[in-house]
């Protein structure tokens, strides 16, 4: 057992796999908290997260909403000094 870099306990099934497990583990917890960041900055608008994909939030948003100035509160995530790449797809 090993732990992320959030703390969260990561089983790993063989010594070989330790690195790629908290890496992986730490960035699925980087992608969430982006998304628990974003939906937060965002719950006053007519927005409705539906599912998380991997790592991708799917939203249910108006036609006429122009969501890139809101992609800021997922690219900042607390205790890291970078910014993280979002982009945002939009499917009609």
């Amino acid at each position: 057992m090993i732990k992320n870099f959030y703390g969260r306990m990561i089983e790993v099934p063989e010594d070989r796999l330790i690195i790629n497990s908290y890496i992986q583990s730490t960035g699925v917890e980087i992608a969430l908290h982006g998304f628990s960041n974003f939906v937060e900055n965002t719950k006053d608008l007519d927005i409705r997260p539906l599912f998380i994909l991997h790592d991708a939030l799917i939203l249910d948003v108006p036609k006429d909403l122009d969501l890139s100035e809101y992609k800021k509160f997922a690219e900042h995530i607390p205790q890291w000094n970078i910014e993280f790449p979002v982009q945002i797809s939009n499917f009609y």
